[in-house]
């Protein structure tokens, strides 16, 4: 029975929701994806994927493992509420700008580097961009929907722009270079936060996020974590591979033997010694930007009162009718003859 038959023989019959296709070598002519008004499509392993002639009614896409460099046509699918294309060989994804009913999009383990193309998605919620060279993160911070981001792996160091995505409930930030995570604070309604290897020493900021049950930590440079204490919905701590010294201040929270091995945290003479130095760095370096901070004030108020000192000089001047050639060579006789004086007495 071939194609056509089965499309009319079953198509009056059956209700295909979802379909399932892998390694197959030409999906664009499967005409049953259509006639069957399937809503869910998967396609694994397939190396011919022509989006111009993918039928129009489908919701959820997932196309993994098709070695996929470019979307070209997709942009005609503006019916799409979920889009996972992981695993294969992308760079360009300017056409995802049209797919604005897009919920959830997946792009993990691809090569895209720029992604100001999803600035357009107005109802995005879940978003995954893990394991790609990003360039530019910029962009993230205006998607104000985001209820679930993955950026594990991609060269991430800074990221102030969590602050803006309020709505973020599962944030994962694993495998980068991040040291500094005090922007945290702003995200009160994370349930889940991945930050296992990076590079945080300090996690003072965390005592903020209440609402937080799953923690993963493991593999940085935590020392102390007496922050943790505050965080009473917690249910799930990951601490492995880090310099903490005493757990005194957890020791009695409810989940405390369930998340915690001392074989991965016990430090040797040496770890105390490189830990209590980096404690000393971070406290000395937030001294110095204290103090540094302080010198850039006192400067500017210094700048200030030499203005007004100015300003109240030549108003004296002014209001005396003498010319400022006059009075400074009158200054410096003064000064010359008080110097005079003291050299005579002497």
């Amino acid at each position: 029975m071939n194609e056509s038959q089965l499309i009319d023989k079953y198509q009056t019959k059956v209700v295909l929701k979802m379909l399932k296709l892998e390694q197959q070598q030409d999906i664009s002519s499967i005409k049953f994806v259509q006639a069957f008004k399937v809503t869910t499509l998967f396609v694994k392993k397939c190396f011919s994927i022509n989006f111009q002639e993918a039928p129009t009614n489908i919701l959820n896409l997932t196309v993994n493992q098709c070695q996929l460099q470019t979307v070209d046509g997709i942009q005609q699918m503006v019916q799409l509420q979920a889009l996972d294309l992981q695993n294969n060989q992308l760079e360009n994804i300017e056409e995802l700008k049209y797919l604005i009913n897009l919920t959830t999009l997946k792009l993990c383990d691809n090569k895209i580097s720029d992604i100001k193309a999803l600035d357009k998605l107005c109802c995005i919620q879940n978003l995954s961009l893990d394991h790609n060279p990003l360039q530019n993160i910029s962009t993230v911070s205006t998607l104000h929907t985001l209820v679930e981001l993955n950026l594990t792996k991609t060269n991430l160091s800074n990221i102030s722009f969590i602050k803006s995505l309020l709505q973020l409930q599962r944030l994962t930030l694993s495998q980068n270079i991040i040291t500094d995570i005090s922007i945290l604070m702003y995200n009160t309604k994370l349930t889940y936060l991945h930050l296992g290897q990076n590079q945080i020493i300090d996690i003072s900021s965390l005592q903020l996020l209440q609402r937080l049950e799953q923690l993963i930590l493991s593999d940085n440079q935590i020392v102390h974590i007496d922050a943790l204490t505050e965080l009473a919905n917690l249910n799930h701590l990951d601490l492995r591979n880090n310099f903490i010294i005493s757990v005194e201040c957890i020791e009695h929270h409810r989940f405390y033997d369930d998340y915690y091995d001392t074989n991965y945290n016990r430090p040797s003479a040496q770890q105390v010694q490189y830990s209590n130095t980096l404690t000393k760095i971070f406290k000395a370096n937030r001294l110095f930007n204290t103090q540094l901070f302080c010198i850039k004030k006192l400067k500017s108020k210094i700048a200030i009162y030499t203005q007004l000192f100015k300003d109240s000089i030549n108003q004296c001047l002014s209001q005396a009718n003498m010319d400022n050639q006059y009075f400074y060579e009158q200054m410096k006789s003064i000064l010359q003859s008080n110097v005079h004086f003291d050299m005579a007495t002497q």
